[in-house]
């Protein structure tokens, strides 16, 4: 499979530092939309250390459905994207995944829109996860999740509060997104945007020129992973 052509670009701010971050911005609400998101992991995380990524989101303002993805993250994801990225249906992608000064990683997910019923559902009985993936989700959870991928063993882990700004900085073309995460007592944000291949490295610096380091700390770590070890303390003892 290709690389990916497109690369989201993200820059996430030490969960001190928000406020901080949140001002340089000069973000003010209402925000754009504000979301509920739920994770779904083992106790240990063990779907996340095969890079799969499962999650749903409930949309609290704004117009967009809810829905439930799941995303292939790393090595697995050129051979799920070859697989499945013609066939999937949905709102699939093969994208670069890259948190500015790390290496990209490649993406693929699958977004799927089973209604607001049956994500409530997965909510509150994992039992019927699968039924908010469509046929390849759920074969991709099973390839690679294998055993870790029984509703038994799976936790949902949430809430967490999302609220969305879309905005457009000087020196930028157009809008970027801003993402406010409330979790388990702690604050995180983030911004975003998506760019060519070619023009992802440019695109790194004018989010780094955005927020200097001296004005807010960039995180050491993804978005996602902080996130779930929040819910899941024990697995910072293990990386």
């Amino acid at each position: 499979m290709p690389l990916p052509e497109k690369i989201e670009v993200k820059l996430a701010f030490m969960s001190e530092d928000t406020a901080k971050a949140f001002a340089v911005l000069g973000l003010s609400d209402p925000p754009k939309e504000e979301k509920g998101i739920h994770f779904f992991d083992t106790g240990n995380l063990a779907l996340f250390d095969r890079g799969l990524i499962l999650r749903v989101r409930q949309t609290v303002t704004g117009g967009d459905p809810d829905d439930a993805t799941l995303k292939v993250r790393g090595t697995g994801a050129p051979d799920a994207a070859s697989r499945f990225l013609a066939t999937a249906g949905g709102d699939a992608k093969f994208e670069g995944d890259q948190n500015v000064g790390r290496e990209e990683a490649p993406s693929f997910s699958i977004t799927t829109e089973p209604g607001s019923a049956a994500i409530a559902a997965v909510v509150t009985d994992v039992g019927k996860l699968e039924s908010a993936l469509n046929e390849a989700g759920r074969t991709l959870l099973q390839g690679i999740g294998g055993a870790d991928a029984d509703p038994k063993v799976i936790k949902c882990l949430g809430p967490i509060r999302s609220r969305i700004w879309k905005f457009t900085p000087d020196g930028f073309a157009g809008k970027i997104t801003a993402e406010l995460w409330d979790v388990a007592g702690a604050q995180l944000l983030e911004i975003s945007d998506k760019a060519p291949r070619i023009e992802a490295p440019a695109l790194a610096e004018r989010l780094k020129n955005l927020v200097p380091e001296s004005k807010a700390r960039q995180l050491d770590t993804s978005k996602t992973r902080f996130a779930l070890e929040l819910f899941v303390p024990s697995f910072q003892k293990k990386v």
